[in-house]
């Protein structure tokens, strides 16, 4: 709403993180604490807690995220995409 686009984008991202170990944690599988999505989601892809759709949809998410904390082009409808995906997934 304030046109902080990058950080919201950031703060989504953070969210996913943490739900994503969050499953980990409650299938038992084990990652490193400082793990990005990326690891998270192929550890859960690896043991049959979430489907190739999913997976692919949640590493969509992340690439829009990585560009919130890089310097590169954002827009406020790919953040707005980022966010609504993220709480399909929550």
């Amino acid at each position: 709403e304030k046109s902080h686009y990058r950080a919201a984008g950031a703060i989504a991202g953070i969210a996913l993180e943490q739900h994503l170990r969050l499953l980990c944690d409650k299938y038992d599988l084990n990652y490193e604490k400082k793990d990005p999505i990326e690891p998270l989601v192929q550890k859960l892809y690896k043991n049959d807690k979430i489907d190739i759709t999913e997976m692919k949809s949640i590493q969509h998410l992340a690439n829009i995220r990585d560009k919130c904390d890089h310097p590169s082009d954002i827009t406020a409808s790919k953040v707005k995409e980022l966010i609504e995906g993220i709480k399909k997934i929550l």
